[in-house]
This record gives C-alpha cells, sequence and structure tokens, in this order.
C-alpha cells in the first residue's frame, strides 16, 4: 500500500496549478519490454524442450573456471549497492560427421547463478574430461551440455510476463484514475461558475 499509493497520485493527473504531475502512458515501456522479453523467453523455453530429443557426440571439457561479475546500481534513495554474480565458464569441442565444433552452454536458462551453484558445475565439468554434448541436428554448432527444460529456462519468460502485465494494469488503473480526477475539476469548474452567476445576480 505504501509504494503504490504514490503513483497513483503522480500519474496521470493534474496539479491545481494546471500543470501535469505525470504522464501514464510511458508505463506502455514495461509493457513493451515485458512483451519483448517473454517473446525471447518463450524462445529459450521451445528450444529447451527442444533439445531433450537432440541426439549427442562424444565431447571434451576445454575450460572450466569460476568467473564473477560485479555490478553497482543505486536505489531510489540514491545510496550505491555492488553485487556479485558468479559463472562457471565452460568450454567444450565436439565432433559431429568429422567436423570440429566448441560450444559453452550447459543448460538453457539464466547463466548467473551463486558461487556454490557456479562451483558445484565447475566441478563436475572438470577441465580435459571427455563428456557427452546435445547438439541440434539441424544446426550443429548449437549444443548444450545438460538437455532439457529446467526452472531456469522459464525464469526469462516469467519476468517478461509479470512485467507487462503489471505495467498494463498499472497504466489501467493510472488511465482511470486520470479520468476522474479531471471529472472532478470539471465539476468544480462548474460549481465556480455557478457561485459567480449567483454572486453577480
Amino acid at each position: 500500500m505504501v509504494g503504490i499509493e504514490p503513483v497513483g497520485l503522480n500519474i496521470g493527473r493534474k496539479s491545481s496549478a494546471g500543470g501535469s504531475s505525470g504522464n501514464p502512458w510511458f508505463l506502455l515501456i514495461f509493457v513493451v519490454v515485458g512483451a519483448g522479453l517473454a517473446v525471447y523467453g518463450n524462445s529459450v523455453v521451445a528450444k529447451a524442450k527442444a533439445s531433450a530429443g537432440w541426439p549427442s557426440a562424444k565431447g571434451r571439457i576445454e575450460r572450466s573456471s569460476l568467473d564473477s561479475r560485479r555490478t553497482r546500481s543505486t536505489d531510489s534513495r540514491g545510496h550505491g549497492r555492488e553485487t556479485t554474480s558468479y559463472y562457471a565458464d565452460i568450454m567444450y569441442s565436439y565432433t559431429v560427421d568429422g567436423r570440429k565444433y566448441s560450444g559453452g552452454k550447459v543448460r538453457y536458462g539464466a547463466s548467473s547463478t551463486s558461487r556454490a551453484a557456479a562451483d558445484k558445475l565447475v566441478e563436475k565439468y572438470r577441465a580435459g574430461e571427455d563428456v557427452d554434448v546435445y547438439y541440434d541436428p539441424a544446426k550443429p554448432e548449437e549444443s548444450v551440455l545438460e538437455p532439457g527444460a529446467v526452472w531456469q529456462s522459464y525464469l526469462m519468460l516469467g519476468i517478461g510476463i509479470l512485467l507487462a502485465i503489471g505495467g498494463l494494469l498499472l497504466f489501467v488503473w493510472a488511465m482511470r484514475g486520470g479520468g476522474k480526477a479531471r471529472q472532478q475539476q470539471g465539476q468544480h469548474r462548474e460549481q465556480d461558475v455557478g457561485s459567480e452567476a449567483g454572486t453577480e445576480s
């Protein structure tokens, strides 16, 4: 309730001085971005499901190490916060019909994870070890070590849907609130005109 009410007050309404205090149309940006993420996420899910039926080829882990990236963000109060994400940097090679390929995808889904999970993948796929690589028969350069859909495969799709629906609901709510505000302003103006007419008479 505390986080929602100020949005309703600042979106799509006009101040008493006549200036606009917000524009609800910018909320459509969230809808567009969310829809784009949902479309991309849906393609990831489709690819993950399709990989469950891909053929396999013998491969070899060429590189396996822990990688980290630091990102800095600022909250609404201007306070900076640094976040570290960990990745399992894994590269492998495999051969299909006499042609050698290389890949780096472990599974379809989010690649950033906790340090414990990344360490687990590095330990599982050690450099120099032989592995089974699953590849797309139509595009052999497309490959993965762990075929099939896991919960990470649905993450981008879920975020996109939530962002699009949330943005659309806020837009509708803001437009309705703005319409009510304009109706009230019109009633106030009519009352003011009536008062002035009564005074003159």
